[in-house]
Formats: C-alpha cells, structure tokens, sequence
C-alpha cells in the first residue's frame, strides 16, 4: 500500500453548470500531485499532475489551470472542445 498524506485544498472553482470543483494537492511517497476533484460526491476525478518540484511551481500550475478551466467552461484537463470535434 502507498503511504499518502491527507488532500489540501489548493483553490475551488465554479463552471457554467454550477458545479463547483476542487483543486488539491497530496504528497505521495515524497512527491506533490495534484487532482481536480468535484466539491460535492458525484463527478469525475482528474489527475492534473503527479510530480510537481517546487512551491512556486504549485503555485503557478493552480492558478492557471484554474483560470483556463474558468475560461474554458470545463476541466482544463480535458481535450478542448474543438480537438473532439474533429
């Protein structure tokens, strides 16, 4: 089994439909990953990156994945739309 230590809340978000996500950080056997998480039960989970270096590094990968999930209208984890599309 992997030792993990308890989620962080590393920022929230809400899109268009109203759902409301959360970004957290763990540590994992020494490394940050991070996970964008429904706020409430129902949803999907994404890994948004398993292996971040610094604090600033952190820093800098919430704010803009949060701010193009924002601009996106969707988890910015996800292919873009007009990718699908084709």
């Amino acid at each position: 089994m992997t030792p993990v230590e308890t989620q962080r809340e590393l920022g929230r978000y809400r899109l268009p439909s109203g759902e409301e996500r959360i970004v957290v950080g763990e540590r994992i056997e020494g490394h940050v990953a991070v996970s964008d998480i429904p706020a409430h039960d129902e949803g999907r989970v994404f890994l948004v990156e398993r292996h971040i270096e610094s604090s600033a590094a952190l820093a800098g990968l919430v704010a803009a994945y949060i701010a193009d999930s924002m601009e996106r209208g969707e988890p910015a984890v996800l292919v873009p739309r007009d990718l699908r599309e084709r």
